[in-house]
């Protein structure tokens, strides 16, 4: 089967756009790859105020997303990707990029910037996190129910917005 790295995801992502379309005046852009779409449909139909929100989801090749990144003041992501490529063309002081980390080290795995661009990695340290072990094995989460993903079901949107406090 293949693998949809759901431990990876952040399970507060609906709410966390309530909270920044209430708080915050600043544009609010979905990027994500072509089968994201549906959570990014699912964001938007619970969301309150979807004309503060642009879904920009499976819209871009990935030479069009750096140039998109490079312009963000704030890029909220999973370890991903495209956190790595902000970390590196998110250049200026103002800028920063906030990555959630769970099942892979961030030790390891946290995006580098190259420019003055500021890189906050939230990191919640579980007795089973990290489970990827840096053998090229990404495993299923080993919990199911209530303790399923608890290495992101810790970062609470309150953390991300605390994180987000000196950039808004």
């Amino acid at each position: 089967s293949k693998l949809t790295y759901q431990e990876k995801r952040w399970p507060y992502l609906k709410e966390f756009i309530q909270t920044l379309t209430r708080n915050l005046k600043n544009d609010i852009i979905l990027y994500g790859e072509k089968n994201d779409e549906h959570i990014a449909n699912d964001v938007l139909a619970s969301c309150l105020l979807p004309h503060r929100i642009q879904n920009k989801v499976g819209s871009y090749t990935l030479v069009e997303l750096v140039e998109e990144l490079s312009k963000l003041d704030v890029f909220i992501s999973i370890d991903s990707g495209p956190a790595h490529l902000a970390s590196v063309v998110m250049t200026s002081p103002f800028q920063k990029v906030i990555v959630l980390f769970g099942p892979t080290d961030p030790k390891i795995w946290a995006p580098r910037p190259i420019g003055q661009a500021q890189v906050q990695v939230l990191y919640e340290n579980v007795s089973c996190s990290p489970c990827y072990k840096n053998d090229g094995l990404f495993k299923p989460c080993q919990f199911e129910g209530e303790q399923f993903q608890q290495c992101m079901k810790l970062i609470s949107p309150d953390k991300v917005m605390e994180a987000l406090k000196d950039c808004v």
